[in-house]
């Protein structure tokens, strides 16, 4: 289809279709045509186009759905000829052959060592036999239409229709299974391409982006590409979009990521999207509109999204009438891209400055007029609170000097220091927020030069001129004042899955001149941090006096002071509220239910009866204020678990919902008509418990939707809140519940097709951990069942969360028996070692269900846990001691016995093993694994 005569010639660009069976594939198809059927040029394809099965048929089979997928794509564009569909293969594209791994890593290993940029010289010819398959499937493919002739593995240049020539990189030429080696590219082949047309404007496909190049060959392909004088290079591999710039001779050309082009239900972390690019064909140069749609699953369909820019991009352009390759300007969300020859527009400098005071003080107009809970309405009349008139100064244990003082005595002491990095840390709802957003306004009040900004405003795509501006000091490419006082919050939310971003972000942090105040949650920290300069202050629980007066105050705020005396009775007689009563985001909510009281009173008996109460009280109210659309109470659920789940898994998340029943709990911004892109809960715990909420009530429903619900994976924040759920409900509930969670363990086992062995996993891993953690229920079919299935458990790793249930349950015969296969090198020992490095922080960004440990990796953060629990007398770290005296000798084993020390001697020695109630078999493997470990210990040590 030939659109010159209309000056827009449009393509669209698909990559990593792996072809998954779903049922989803119809809709997505039909959304492709709704989007850009009949309005479609062209078809790019960037890699990784193979079939995915279980087990893979060899040779063109591995494409037989490829070629039914990509024909019906084609016919749902409109594209009636093969001629306009263009493509390269990805890593998964190139198969192994005897001898490659081997072959690969010569070839790294010369890359690394030497920085030889040929480091392939000699070895193409077997290199290129990985592709035999792609290539046939190319020729059935094309049939008589066949564009490439043999040329589809290698580099070179095809031209569409006299109007684009597109250069095709291969850059999964050395591609072995390895995603974290670099990949590295046939620079030879590519030195010899010429331009066919050097009159028309040239873009580059490839699978991997510029940057997962070796770095030995970045600047030869760099120079190349400018040589060629590509106009944009366009890849995917990543599985989420994404897009950045790489610098040219003749200007920035933008690498644009397109993310995984195909449905598959069990996948959770790729981004479903497709990218939609017009050109407008101008004589000599033209924009090219760049529209990203993502799959939405709730809807269920494409919708645009946008986070490949924003509309100021465009404003700025307009005002400097300027638009020039590569830059990106976006009007509404299409990027502007200049695909011109030669000719270009010189950039004129705009001569605005970022306003550091300005910038600063807007922040503090935001802060004082942002709610303090959701439910103090700005428009109401009976109140207009900020962050001051309702704050509480609460004690700080510094940790540091493991003393406390109250935080004000802190402040006095940093003022008289320079340069100090401050941990403000403390566990959910206590207050850290506040506390840091009252030292900002302070110091704002105190024309002190000083800033604040949430740390997910770090990881936005679409950052805004602080977020940038700070991004640009932390990475030291801005001179940063001295004088500055930089508050962060939320940084345990920003990298809640993400522990290597969050080490860097340290790391960043402590290099800045100036003093820095960082708000995380204490478990986060516990678990993630490595050994800092920061000073590290930690709330404490609030007095009864403190909760006492807030309570005052806060009553007599919204003018119901008779309230306080309701508040006084319930905390002389349940317990519970004392416990809420010592945090203050609990005592809000506790507050909120005193405010809005049911018929029936206040009945509380755990966090989790806590928030259930909260919302179920707040939907009521939202309706009754006739605010927005009324949905039923569990659409309202299902919505908000639908937006926490993404939100979780790290996802965006736009939506044009109007019950402010949903939009009172989240923070959003307007991105286009109704359309609303939602930064994150107001408050973290809220999509905690939304996403803890679906797993009781699936575990209520029956198997089926356990299973559903457990396929997704939870850390322990919202495990946290599972059980305190689980606590609450009746003996018969709970009975009922255990039974649904062995129906579907059994479903997940019965079934090995309908998940991947992920998924299987974490159903399987997930109902073991919460049968033999949670209490009140009748405990013998919960024992039969755990010996059931360790008898038959295969894999390692589910029979070593077996056996640490089995511990904790006191089911003494299974988790003695993994415990005494628990030799250093064997099978468990090796799981264990591998899971616990992973799970402990010391590799964080590794799988805990496919990372081996080699016995290099830093065992620092697991040494200090294991030394932790032996040096314990509770009930969890008696009941793992069988567990941690075995891996102990196994990771010093592994490790050659190195960083040895009378210290950690001392505490082995002094480790409980005469356990009291445990079996006689039990404390003598104890007391044998306990001296095997000190004997070599001391061995070790040239003790005589």
């Amino acid at each position: 289809m030939d659109k010159s005569k209309d000056k827009v010639i449009s393509w669209l660009q698909i990559s990593d279709l792996h072809i998954f069976e779903s049922s989803a594939t119809a809709i997505f198809h039909s959304e492709l045509k709704k989007i850009c059927g009949g309005k479609t040029d062209f078809l790019l394809i960037t890699g990784d186009l193979h079939q995915y099965e279980k087990k893979p048929k060899s040779g063109i089979g591995r494409y037989e759905k490829t070629i039914e997928e990509l024909e019906e794509v084609m016919k749902n564009l409109g594209l009636s000829s093969k001629r306009d569909v263009f493509m390269v293969p990805g890593n998964h594209d190139a198969v192994d052959f005897r001898g490659k791994k081997k072959l690969v890593a010569e070839i790294d290993e010369k890359a690394q060592r030497d920085g030889n940029f040929d480091c392939y010289n000699g070895k193409e010819a077997k290199l290129e036999a990985s592709f035999e398959v792609f290539q046939e499937f190319v020729r059935e493919f094309y049939g008589a239409e066949d564009i490439y002739g043999g040329k589809e593995i290698h580099n070179h240049t095809q031209i569409w229709n006299d109007k684009i020539e597109i250069l095709h990189l291969n850059t999964a030429f050395t591609c072995n299974g390895d995603n974290k080696r670099k990949e590295i590219v046939n620079l030879i082949e590519l030195s010899k391409v010429k331009r066919q047309r050097p009159d028309l404007p040239l873009i580059t496909i490839a699978h991997h982006s510029y940057y997962r190049i070796h770095e030995c060959q970045r600047p030869i392909l760099k120079r190349f590409l400018s040589d060629l004088n590509t106009k944009a290079y366009l890849c995917g591999d990543e599985h989420r979009e994404s897009k950045e710039s790489l610098e040219l001779e003749e200007g920035n050309v933008p690498v644009i990521v397109c993310g995984k082009s195909a449905i598959d239900s069990g996948d959770h972390w790729s981004n479903v999207d497709v990218i939609f690019y017009q050109w407008h064909y101008t004589e000599p140069q033209g924009p090219v509109e760049v529209q990203l749609y993502r799959w939405n699953p709730l809807l269920p369909g494409l919708e645009p999204s946008y986070t490949l820019g924003t509309k100021k991009d465009v404003e700025k352009s307009i005002q400097t009438g300027v638009i020039r390759w590569p830059r990106f300007y976006l009007k509404k969300d299409a990027a502007f891209v200049q695909m011109c020859g030669d000719e270009r527009k010189e950039e004129k400098p705009s001569g605005k400055r970022f306003n550091l005071k300005k910038a600063a003080q807007d922040t503090a107009q935001q802060v004082r007029e942002s709610l303090l809970y959701p439910w103090l309405k700005r428009e109401s009349a009976s109140f207009s609170l900020i962050y001051d008139k309702l704050y509480m100064e609460p004690q700080i244990k510094h940790l540091n000097q493991n003393c406390t003082m109250p935080l004000k005595d802190f402040w006095g002491i940093c003022e008289k220091e320079k340069n100090q990095k401050i941990w403000v840390l403390g566990d959910a709802g206590a207050g850290k927020s506040v506390v840091l957003k009252k030292l900002f306004l302070d110091k704002i009040k105190a024309d002190e030069q000083t800033f604040f900004l949430n740390a997910l405003e770090l990881l936005d795509d679409n950052k805004n001129d602080k977020s940038k501006y700070i991004q640009k000091i932390l990475e030291g490419k801005r001179k940063c004042p001295r004088d500055l006082w930089l508050v962060i919050d939320g940084i345990d939310e920003a990298f809640a899955s993400d522990v290597g971003g969050f080490r860097l972000f340290v790391k960043q942090v402590e290099k800045l001149p100036c003093k820095v105040f960082v708000g995380c949650r204490s478990q986060y920290f516990e678990e993630f941090a490595e050994a800092t300069s920061f000073h590290r202050i930690e709330l404490q629980k609030w007095s009864e006096t403190l909760a006492s007066h807030y309570v005052e105050e806060y009553f007599e705020k919204i003018g119901k002071s008779e309230l306080v005396s309701v508040y006084s009775e319930l905390y002389k007689t349940e317990e519970y509220i004392r416990c809420f009563a010592q945090n203050p985001f609990h005592l809000s909510l506790l507050l909120y239910l005193i405010e809005n009281p049911d018929s029936d009173g206040i009945k509380l008996n755990n966090i989790y009866s806590l928030y259930s109460e909260f919302f179920r009280q707040w939907m009521s109210r939202e309706h009754s204020r006739n605010t927005g659309a009324k949905d039923e109470a569990e659409t309202i659920y299902k919505e908000l678990w639908g937006i926490a789940r993404r939100l979780y898994d790290r996802q965006e998340v736009v939506t044009e919902v109007s019950d402010t029943a949903i939009l009172g709990l989240l923070n959003t911004q307007l991105v286009e008509n109704n359309r609303k892109l939602v930064r994150s809960f107001y408050h973290r715990s809220f999509m905690e418990f939304l996403l803890a909420r679906a797993v009781i009530e699936a575990m209520k429903k029956c198997p089926d939707e356990l299973v559903l619900i457990a396929k997704r994976n939870n850390r322990s924040d919202v495990d946290a809140f599972v059980k305190a759920g689980f606590a609450v409900e009746s003996y018969v509930q709970k009975n009922a519940m255990v039974q649904n969670m062995i129906g579907a363990y059994w479903k997940s086992k019965k079934e090995p097709e309908a998940m991947t062995e992920d998924e299987h996993f974490y159903v399987e891993n997930q109902i073991v951990y919460y049968m033999t953690r949670m209490k009140g229920m009748n405990a013998e079919p919960v024992e039969t069942f755990i010996k059931s299935i360790y008898s038959n458990e295969n894999q390692a790793i589910m029979r070593q969360g077996i056996a640490y249930g089995a511990a904790n349950l006191g089911i003494f015969d299974i988790a003695l028996q993994f415990a005494r296969g628990m030799n250093a090198g064997s099978v468990e020992d090796l799981t264990n070692r591998s899971w616990t490095l992973v799970f402990y922080g010391d590799m964080p960004d590794e799988d805990p269900l496919h990372y081996v440990d080699d016995g290099t990796a830093p065992w620092n953060r697991s040494r200090a846990a294991r030394l932790r629990r032996l040096q314990g007398i509770g009930k969890k770290e008696c009941a793992f001691r069988m567990f941690d005296l075995q891996i102990m000798y196994g990771f010093l084993e592994s490790r050659g016995w190195k960083g040895l020390s009378e210290g950690e001697l001392k505490i082995i020695e002094s480790c409980e093993t005469d356990i009291e109630g445990y079996p006689a078999e039990v404390v003598d493997f104890l007391a044998g694994a306990k001296e095997k470990l000190v004997r070599e210990y001391r061995r070790r040590l040239h003790y005589v």
